[in-house]
């Protein structure tokens, strides 16, 4: 039986081609769109990105997460 990583708690959401990400969402984003765009992320990788600049989804405001900002 493989090992699986654990799921995500945080998902970065990649700009086509070669532009920048354009959300971070929580894991649990009902309006997270599927598919190879996203990818899931560590708490401190989702930090980062919020500090440096990337745009936190409006729905389910990963920025509100105590202890994330």
């Amino acid at each position: 039986m493989a090992n699986r990583s654990p799921e995500p708690d945080w998902l970065i959401e990649r700009g086509f081609g070669d532009q920048p990400a354009t959300y971070v969402r929580a894991a649990t984003c009902w309006c997270a769109p599927k598919g190879i765009r996203l990818r899931g992320i560590a708490e401190d990788q989702a930090r980062r990105a919020l500090a440096e600049g990337v745009p936190p989804c409006a729905e389910c405001r990963p920025e509100s997460v105590p202890g994330i900002l």
